[in-house]
């Protein structure tokens, strides 16, 4: 929403005054609350109001009662609360833009969305300041709010569960089970665990579906959130899962300490040292997180290379020591079968050719196409 500004707070004042060395230029009343960042405007509060001065000349611009709550950037607008009700001014006439029944929460920082909580059930609702529409009307207590103000995120004042609200349309979205970790900086996607912090699930919010169900205890998961680490008591054995289908990638030994920003390595030390500040007898692990059945179809459409082949047959082998392999299961393993099959016929149509090649000479010759 764009505010009406027929008579901006700048023509109001007048313009600039020149600050002489050791002139008092405002003495205002009440307690100091805030003053702008460019030394033009000082709030007080005195007497149950809140009052804007203009330092120049002293003079108040502005006043009303209720309790201070925020002042916009620009300083044209201002939030009070005053008996459950959050209102919204403009600063240059003093005039009352809004007023909704229930506590300040926070306001969009476009100033065209106020979040406020009823004092009773603690509901949040968000309205749109321009026409005073209630957008969206949550059940539960508030926890976040996405940068954009597109969601709302809350939970279930009894058994704690997380919901994302649309905030447009007021829709709820997702409905998950378990006690909130975190949520994707797109809001596209929620962690649960347990109440016990175990057995981490992942949620997209856009329907509500349930991604994946891990087990163990919740460690990490990545940047782009295609996979989650978890691990068993005292971080031991970590395990890596990617969350798109819930399926198990990889499987570590030893505690997990950390792994790299782009999850190609994986750090543990030894189980003995698990209660030790010096991490013990490290181990350093590479993990190989490619959907093996995507890229190697993909690849087909190309052409596979050696070390394409050297891949496969590595993946059908068992776990090494210093190299954490995906979990094969015996129908993965019929797969890998096939296609180490079909990279053995492709690359024997590979030929190499050098620059000392002999060119071989043909006759002209006639080709016959019938039908």
């Amino acid at each position: 929403m764009t505010f009406a500004k027929a008579t901006s707070l700048q023509s109001a004042l007048n313009g600039k005054s020149q600050i002489a060395n050791g002139k008092l230029l405002c003495s205002a009343e009440g307690e100091y609350k805030e003053i702008s960042p460019d030394w033009q405007f000082l709030v007080t509060y005195d007497n149950q109001a809140i009052k804007v001065w203009r330092i120049a000349d002293g003079k108040l611009l502005f006043s009303a009662q209720g309790d201070y709550k925020r002042i916009s950037p620009d300083w044209q607008f201002l939030v009070t609360s005053d008996d459950g009700n959050s209102k919204v001014w403009r600063i240059a006439d003093g005039r009352l833009l809004y007023s909704a029944k229930g506590k300040y929460k926070a306001i969009s920082p476009d100033w065209q969305f106020l979040l406020i909580y009823d004092k009773y059930d603690e509901n949040p609702k968000v309205w749109r300041i321009a026409d005073g529409q209630l957008l969206c009307s949550a059940q539960g207590k508030y926890k976040e709010i996405s940068p954009d103000w597109q969601f709302l995120l809350i939970y279930d004042k009894y058994d704690e569960n997380p919901k994302v609200w649309r905030i447009a349309d007021g829709q709820l979205l997702c409905s998950a089970q378990g006690k909130y970790k975190e949520i994707s900086q797109d809001w596209q996607f929620l962690v649960t665990s347990g109440y016990d912090g175990k057995n981490p699930k992942v949620w997209r919010i856009a329907d509500g579906q349930l991604l994946c169900s891990a087990e163990g205890n919740y460690q990490a998961i990545s940047q782009d959130w295609q996979f989650l680490v978890t691990s068993g008591y005292d971080g031991k054995n970590p395990k890596v899962w990617r969350i798109a289908d819930g399926q198990l990638l990889c499987s570590a030994q030893g505690n997990y300490k950390e792994i790299s920003q782009d999850w190609q390595f994986l750090v543990t030390f030894d189980n003995d040292y698990r209660h030790s500040n010096d991490y013990k007898n490290p181990k350093v692990w590479r993990l190989n997180l490619v959907n093996t059945q995507s890229y190697f179809l993909h690849k087909f459409t190309d052409q596979l290379t050696v070390q394409d082949m050297n891949l496969l047959q590595d993946l059908r082998k068992n776990p090494v020591s210093n190299y954490v392999y995906p979990v094969v299961t015996d129908k993965q393993k019929t797969w890998l079968d096939l296609m180490i099959k079909l990279a053995e016929y492709n690359l024997s149509f590979d030929v190499d050719i050098t620059e000392d090649s002999p060119t071989l000479e043909m006759s002209d010759f006639d080709i016959e196409i019938e039908g």
